[in-house]
């Protein structure tokens, strides 16, 4: 077996190294110059030499400059020469750790790790660390070594933090874990663990750190969007309740208004209280936009109303110094669109535009009016077919976008906000749903004047709708018997009042479990059903299964305040006729009963 080699050093009697052999350097991982500059307690920390006149021959741990320590057999003779020195030959002992291949072995699993790993010794100085580390502190691992914990990463400073983790568990000797701040205004999560040696006492500190930035974003997103779906809930049940309270309010008006003089104060009063109740029901149905799910339906709407109401929600977010101009054509044709995703446009792009003007503020103005694209627009953008588009366009005098920002907005997670503030899907999403509208969307900007972004929406023609009311009150008359239910008396109440007005032979129920008996008990009785969604016993989706099993026939009207429990087409494919939206609105209400009415009998012939 090949003996191990003997290393040397010379050292004065208060311990200044003053010679030393190449060999001892590498064992230890200095250069000869490096290691003339210590003291023999920096190479074994703790040693005090005592000037005995025979060879002292000992076992001792000496300290490498990367921290480790390495186990070595020392010959120690004290020399009068020179005011007193030490000569001790030094002879490395067996190996600390287990052969080499397993050391590199553990060495791969550890620079594997996602984690910032970094061993610490007492002196909180690094003795390794892995190579993520590495990577976060854009430092090689040499230059790394013996660093204090506060100088790895450059933006902590170089004295040491307050409230030190490594420096906090070598006082306490128990682990420490915490949340901080590093690297860019990234968080981490940190670990300082005691290490111990076989006999309990504390050798090092296994430094963990985690980069939990992106975690705390999602769960902060995922908090969000729980606090929004919360309150879409909670804005479903208020509307729910809040249109049959206005159900009773309009439908009282509109009977009164049908009696009172034409030229009495009485009925300016009605007026007045009737567009009260309209603007009512305008303001629930845009909380309700917000507070729907689901996947979008196409629909012929106009614009300009549904732009509209948007700003005048937006007017209150943004800050008085942004001036709001609107240069918007109502004389236009109608787009087909979802009218929840046209309010996601709008207030995208508002919004952003009023980022962009922060913090002293500007000008946002949004146009609508029809759009003459010429030959060449088609010849440039083959996806989009001749005919007449409607403009859109949001411009604002911000700070602008210079033309790599331009070429990447609509690039999903792309965002120009700092970290935390903005998830880079806002201008994707919209991109999206322009493009499943088959429109176009196209940006134009200028560093320092401001941005302008311009929609073009495919035009459709405007159809008549029969839900309208613009049949005359006397063509909404009838003969038929319709049973209603409904469990809020008052909706109920005045629900029969306008039938019975218009001739109509009325059944009311409260409970629809009885309803169903009734029905059951004379199904060719009824020529029509008018049922609440949302009721005890049984849903007015289920009483409409439960009729057209007996009748399939059998004209059916749903009517709602809120509800996710069914949609239009939900209800439609189950044979109901229609699903109309609380309060009933007399003459749009009656319109759509004597259409069904008929229907049927067109049908039946």
């Amino acid at each position: 077996m090949k003996a191990a080699p003997i290393h040397f050093w010379l050292s004065d009697r208060e311990g200044r190294l003053q010679d030393a052999d190449v060999s001892l350097g590498e064992l230890l991982g200095y250069s000869r110059a490096e290691l003339l500059r210590l003291a023999v307690d920096d190479i074994e920390p703790g040693k005090v030499l005592q000037p005995h006149p025979q060879v002292v021959r000992r076992e001792a741990w000496y300290r490498k400059k990367n921290g480790f320590e390495v186990k070595v057999i020392c010959s120690t003779r004290y020399l009068e020469t020179s005011g007193g020195q030490y000569l001790t030959f030094v002879e490395e002992s067996a190996p600390v750790f287990k052969p080499s291949e397993e050391e590199d072995f553990l060495r791969m699993i550890l620079d594997a790790q996602c984690s910032n790993i970094v061993l610490f010794n007492l002196h909180s100085e690094v003795v390794w660390l892995n190579k993520n580390a590495c990577r976060s502190s854009d430092r090689d691992f040499d230059d790394l070594l013996g660093r204090r914990c506060h100088e790895l990463w450059s933006d902590i400073g170089e004295t040491p933090c307050r409230n030190c983790l490594v420096e906090d568990v070598i006082a306490s000797g128990k682990i420490e874990q915490r949340k901080m701040t590093m690297m860019g205004s990234r968080r981490w999560r940190v670990t300082g663990i005691p290490i111990c040696d076989s006999t309990g006492q504390m050798k090092y500190v296994l430094f963990l750190g985690d980069d939990i930035t992106e975690h705390l974003t999602l769960a902060k997103e995922a908090r969000q969007s729980h606090k929004l779906e919360s309150l879409g809930t909670l804005a479903g049940g208020i509307a729910h309740d809040f249109n049959n309270i206005l159900s009773g309010i309009v439908g009282y008006t509109e009977l009164s208004l049908a009696i009172a003089a034409d030229d009495g104060p009485l009925r300016n009063y009605l007026l007045e209280l009737a567009q009260a109740g309209k603007r009512a029901k305008e303001l629930v149905r845009q909380i309700l936009t917000f507070s729907r799910r689901g996947e979008g339906k196409l629909v012929a709407i106009d614009l300009p109303i549904i732009v509209k109401e948007v700003l005048q929600l937006l007017r209150s977010t943004l800050p008085s110094t942004i001036e709001l101009r609107k240069n918007i054509d109502s004389n236009v044709r109608p787009v087909l669109a979802d009218p929840v995703h046209i309010h996601q446009i709008v207030m995208n792009l508002c919004t952003n535009a009023g980022h962009a003007m922060e913090p002293y503020g500007g000008i946002l103005t949004v146009t609508i009016r029809s759009a003459d694209l010429p030959a060449r627009f088609f010849a440039r953008n083959r996806d989009l077919f001749p005919g007449e588009y409607l403009l859109l366009a949001v411009s604002d005098t911000g700070r602008g976008m210079s033309q790599e920002v331009m070429a990447s907005i609509f690039d999903p997670y792309f965002t120009t906000k700092p970290p935390g503030q903005g998830t880079g899907l806002g201008l994707s999403v919209v991109h999206g749903i322009v493009k499943d509208c088959g429109g176009h969307i196209a940006v134009d900007s200028v560093v320092g004047q401001g941005s302008t972004f311009t929609i073009y929406f495919p035009t459709v023609e405007r159809g008549i709708n029969p839900e309208e009311g613009s049949s005359p009150l006397g063509m909404l008359r009838g003969t038929e018997t319709i049973m209603v239910v409904d469990d809020e008396p008052v909706v109920l109440k005045v629900t029969k009042i306008f039938l019975e007005i218009q001739g109509y032979t009325v059944l009311t129920e409260t409970n629809s479990q009885m309803a169903l008996n009734i029905f059951r008990d004379n199904p060719q009785g009824i020529d029509l059903l008018i049922s609440d969604v949302t009721m005890p016993h049984l849903t007015g989706d289920r009483l409409a299964r439960e009729c057209l099993l007996l009748r399939p026939d059998l004209p059916i009207i749903l009517m709602t305040g809120y509800t996710d429990l069914v949609s239009e087409q939900s209800v439609k494919k189950d044979g109901v006729r229609a699903l109309l939206m609380k309060p009933l609105i007399g003459k749009t209400f009656l319109s759509q009963v004597r259409h069904l009415l008929d229907l049927k009998q067109t049908n039946s012939l």
